[in-house]
């Protein structure tokens, strides 16, 4: 008998940042893996690039960049917890992509897509204007034949609307593969597989959280790179106090700009750091949860929608890396 039905069971909604990191989220903690907790918090570091260079008037300029310390997620799944990726290059074909992905909740596997989020009722471009269909990406999780409708999870206004959704065949089909496609892209699903489960409970330490094999990836670049824990915070606070000061500081607000934009990031990873402490741990460590507040309360300074005098908001954001900068000594001395 045909099965004409199936929505996945144990499928959470996994917030996080970015949509692509709450989909392949809310994907491994399908089994029991925590994105944040096992990988980010576990593997992830930064190391603060800086490369040397004339800038303006012939003066000497400094220019920053930050690089994860850390292999793909793809590569890292699959060496450590023994993922599978699999991608399906779809054909434009309404019937085919359907089938494809009851092929894939039947064999209770969820479905990684990209979609125009032109097409969805929450998204906030929604029947104003297209997007790429890469920019976008959602999980889904069941089909129902009779009414002609998916199940999926997404993370745009999930904290208002909540994450579940269904959407019709027919609409599916052109969120996937939009009309006016200009850049006529292929069109790629993805589905993850464990193919034997050998996450452990790995006793953690205070070291393991969040190191890497950073002298690797020095010996990769010839630029000059500082390892983003202490030197590079303190560098980073001079250049604070050097914008509160300045009177014309969009030249070096400018060359700031990298790391300013993956503050976010930065956060993000510390979030992670606290949270696998705490689930190998079973314990709080005070000064990770206090270092992640005071990269949460640089990224709210320094987003557009705060009206604050350029030199007391990056004034506060020197005060606050040097409150990190504190924190941050004693806990990678524990």
């Amino acid at each position: 008998m045909a099965i004409t039905k199936k929505i996945l069971d144990g499928i959470t909604f996994y917030p996080a940042n970015y949509c692509i990191n709450s989909a392949l989220g809310t994907y491994l903690k399908y089994y029991d893996v925590d994105l944040f907790a096992d990988i980010v918090g576990r593997y992830w570091e930064f190391v603060l690039g800086v490369d040397h260079g004339k800038g303006f008037f012939s003066e000497e300029m400094v220019r920053y960049r930050i690089l994860p310390t850390i292999n793909t997620y793809m590569e890292l799944l699959e060496d450590k917890y023994g993922f599978c990726f699999t991608f399906k290059r779809l054909e434009k074909s309404k019937e085919l992509l359907l089938d494809s992905v009851r092929d894939c909740v039947k064999n209770d596997l969820p479905v990684i897509l990209g979609v125009d989020g032109y097409y969805l009722s929450h998204y906030d471009s929604y029947h104003q204007y297209h997007g790429l269909s890469w920019n976008h990406f959602i999980i889904v999780y069941g089909f129902d034949d009779a009414t002609e409708e998916i199940y999926f999870l997404d993370l745009t206004r999930s904290f208002i609307d909540g994450p579940r959704h269904t959407l019709d065949y027919s609409i599916f089909y052109e969120a996937v593969f939009p009309q006016d496609d200009i850049y006529q892209l292929t069109v790629d699903m993805a589905t993850i597989k464990m193919e034997k489960k050998i996450l452990d409970t790995v006793a953690s330490s205070a070291q393991q959280v969040g190191q890497t094999n950073v002298d690797g990836i020095l010996k990769e670049t010839d630029q000059e790179q500082i390892y983003f824990n202490q030197d590079a915070l303190r560098q980073l606070a001079w250049e604070f106090e050097q914008l509160a000061a300045s009177s014309d500081s969009y030249a070096r607000e400018k060359l700031l700009a990298p790391i300013l934009n993956q503050i976010i990031l930065i956060s993000q990873q510390r979030l992670a750091n606290l949270q696998h402490w705490k689930k190998f741990n079973k314990s709080d460590v005070p000064q990770v949860e206090k270092s992640f507040r005071s990269w949460e309360k640089i990224k709210y300074v320094l987003s557009p929608r705060r009206r604050i005098d350029i030199a007391e908001k990056y004034q506060r954001c020197s005060v606050y890396i040097n409150d990190i900068i504190k924190l941050e000594d004693r806990y990678y001395a524990t």
